[in-house]
């Protein structure tokens, strides 16, 4: 993907998300994962991953069975359950090869966390599809 022009990818996929690192560190570019933070793989190249956790959902469901309320119905991992999130890299600027990039990451930081704290207040709403049967 680097070679054919992409700045930045971000990998969903367990253990290739290093060979994702490694490519962007080859290239001098950008990646971004899941499930756990990789920033100390690639300081400079990597800037998030997402947070998964099914503690939260976990521990959601069981109050509910605990206290009569359990309905049913899916129940997913959020924002608001510690369930999904971000890990974010802010040893990035100071490791980034791009100094006009290094300089607006505060910016692009607080974007990114004002986003999240619209989505934990309900102002901006993620939709779920648990009819998707894409995989």
């Amino acid at each position: 993907l680097y070679s054919e022009g992409a700045d930045f990818v971000y990998s969903d996929c367990g253990g290739g998300t290093f060979g994702v690192i490694e490519a962007a560190v080859e290239a001098g570019l950008y990646s971004a994962g899941d499930a756990m933070d990789h920033s100390s793989y690639a300081p400079g190249n990597h800037l998030i991953d997402t947070v998964i956790s099914f503690e939260g959902g976990a521990y959601d469901i069981c109050s509910m069975y605990a206290n009569g309320t359990l309905d049913g119905q899916p129940h997913y991992a959020n924002y608001a359950n510690g369930g999904i999130g971000t890990t974010k890299n802010k040893d990035f600027a100071a490791n980034c090869a791009d100094a006009e990039l290094a300089a607006s990451m505060e910016e692009y930081w607080a974007i990114i966390e004002d986003l999240e704290a619209k989505i934990l207040s309900g102002e901006v709403v993620v939709e779920s599809d648990s009819t998707n049967n894409w995989f």
